[in-house]
C-alpha cells in the first residue's frame, strides 16, 4: 500500500510513481521478428480503396480520405514488395486525421471502413504469409473520450483518478506536450491500469493481430508495460510488442524484460548524420 502523499518522481517530462513491478519469466521476442520486414502504412494517406478518390491531397491538417480498404487492395503490392508485416496507424475511433487522440477503444474507426474492413485487411494479410501491427496510443486519450467527458463534467465521477487534474498547469490536466485534445491517463491506477490492459488483449483476443506498436510508450513507464506484455502472451505466445522512447540507450534498456523492443532513435541519429548530412 502506497501512502496517499508519496511523492512523485520527474524523469524526464513524464511522472512517475515510486512503484516498482517486473514479471518474473522467460518470455523473449517472437521468432518471427528477426526477419520481419514492417512496412509502416498511415492509413488516411495510402489508398482510399474501393474505387474511391481522394478527398483532397493540399491540406496536410485535413482528411485525404485513405482506409482500410484501401490497405486490403494494396495486399497483393505489399506482398511483391517483400513485406512480410504490416504496421497500421491508429485504427480506433478518432475525432483526428491521425488517430492519435482515441475516442473509443472498443470501435474501428468508420471512415476508415469500420470492423469488417480491418478483418478484411487481418484475414488477407494472414493469408499472404503476413504480420498486423496496430499503433497503440495509451499515454493520452481523445478529450472527447467518455470517461475524460465524465470527469470533467461530474465531480463525482468514478474515473476522476484516472487522469492527472492540476489546477497549476495548462487546461486544468496533464497532456501529451501540452496538447489540450489529448489529456494523460494515470495508468499506475489500478482500474484505469486493468481497462487500458483489456483494451490491448481484445485486439488480439477477437481480431488475431500480432502485436503493437507502443505510442509514447515512456509516457506509462517501465511498470505497466509488464502487465500487457504478460497478458498478450496468455492469448497469442507470440505476440510483439516494442516502444516509441525518444530516450538514451541506458533508459531504453530499463524496458528489458517488459518490451520486446524499442525503436533506436539514438542509432538512427547516428546514421544519418554518419551517412546522410
Amino acid at each position: 500500500n502506497i501512502p496517499a502523499d508519496t511523492p512523485m518522481l520527474e524523469i524526464g517530462h513524464f511522472p512517475y510513481e515510486n512503484v516498482f513491478h517486473y514479471h518474473v519469466d522467460t518470455l523473449k521476442a517472437p521468432d518471427w521478428a528477426d526477419s520481419a520486414v514492417i512496412y509502416q502504412i498511415f492509413i488516411d494517406r495510402f489508398h482510399p480503396g474501393d474505387g474511391k478518390e481522394w478527398i483532397q491531397t493540399s491540406d496536410l491538417e485535413a482528411l485525404c480520405g485513405g482506409t482500410l480498404w484501401g490497405v486490403r487492395d494494396k495486399l497483393d503490392y505489399l506482398a511483391d514488395l517483400g513485406v512480410n508485416c504490416l504496421w497500421l496507424s491508429p485504427t480506433w475511433d478518432s475525432p483526428s486525421f491521425h488517430g492519435y487522440d482515441i475516442r473509443d477503444y472498443t470501435k474501428v474507426n468508420e471512415r476508415l471502413g469500420g470492423e469488417e474492413a480491418l478483418r478484411a485487411v487481418i484475414e488477407g494479410a494472414h493469408a499472404r504469409g503476413m504480420r498486423v501491427l496496430l499503433d497503440m496510443a495509451c499515454n493520452h486519450t481523445s478529450n472527447e473520450h467518455p470517461y475524460f467527458l465524465d470527469t470533467m463534467n461530474n465531480p463525482n465521477s468514478p474515473y476522476r483518478d484516472w487522469f492527472f487534474l492540476d489546477e497549476r498547469v495548462k487546461h486544468g490536466y496533464k497532456s501529451f506536450f501540452n496538447v489540450k485534445t489529448m489529456p494523460r491517463i494515470n495508468l499506475s491506477h489500478p482500474d484505469a491500469r486493468n481497462w487500458m490492459v483489456e483494451n490491448f488483449v481484445m485486439w488480439v483476443r477477437d481480431f488475431d493481430i500480432d502485436g503493437y506498436r507502443l505510442d509514447v510508450a515512456d509516457g506509462p513507464g517501465p511498470n505497466f508495460w509488464g502487465y500487457v506484455r504478460h497478458a498478450l502472451r496468455k492469448v497469442k505466445p507470440d505476440t510483439l510488442i516494442f516502444g516509441e522512447i525518444i530516450d538514451l540507450p541506458e533508459r531504453l534498456r530499463t524496458y528489458a524484460g517488459r518490451l520486446d523492443g524499442n525503436l533506436d532513435f539514438p542509432l538512427t541519429i547516428a546514421l544519418r548524420e554518419t551517412y546522410a548530412h
